[in-house]
């Protein structure tokens, strides 16, 4: 089984939501859970939840929580929308060798697991573990440095709808890939 965590600042849980829902379609055991720094026990926004329950997602059960020590410990990769996310993470729980923001998380499984071979690109890795591992590897070090990079989803929180819908956009493409990419690696571990 493998563990994500989706953690983020802001108290939207769109990113946990899609990233489950995209791997129970693709059959991965895949636990995802969300935490952030600012609210506990908050149901999403009435923004959110429309915009997701236009997508066919649910998250009126939803409440959120306060990352700490005992949610990071336990997961395989923990996944951000922004870089200073993943900084405050990696400073304040030690959990740097596993974080990514989740925009370049998926661009690092994907190269890795559908890199054409013409261009000397080593095989495909074999489960969904090890791709993870790669992807630890893969990140550049100076991957979290920096601010309002291409691989940071924007905050909607207290926006309108249409910032959240964007949001949501850009969140659906980046699961889209780390759930495509976790899959073959996991099929190819079980043939």
């Amino acid at each position: 089984m493998l563990v994500v965590c989706t953690a983020n600042i802001c108290r939207s849980p769109m990113g946990e939501t899609l990233l489950r829902a995209g791997a129970v379609r693709a059959g991965l055991p895949l636990v995802v859970s969300s935490a952030g720094f600012l609210f506990d026990g908050r149901p999403a926004s009435d923004t959110t939840m429309k915009v997701v329950a236009d997508r066919g997602l649910d998250l009126t059960a939803h409440r959120s929580r306060i990352v700490d020590d005992a949610i990071v410990d336990d997961v395989d990769v923990v996944l951000t929308m922004e870089r200073r996310h993943a900084r405050d993470l990696a400073l304040q729980h030690g959990c740097g060798a596993r974080v990514h923001t989740l925009k370049s998380f998926a661009e690092l499984v994907s190269t890795r697991q559908f890199a054409p071979d013409r261009f000397g690109a080593p095989a495909p890795v074999i489960g969904a573990h090890e791709l993870i591992a790669a992807a630890h590897e893969l990140r550049p070090a100076a991957a979290l440095l920096g601010d309002d990079r291409p691989d940071e989803v924007s905050d909607p929180h207290g926006r309108s709808a249409r910032v959240h819908r964007r949001t949501l956009d850009e969140l659906t493409v980046a699961v889209d890939a780390i759930v495509a990419a976790l899959s073959d690696a996991q099929e190819r571990a079980e043939r």
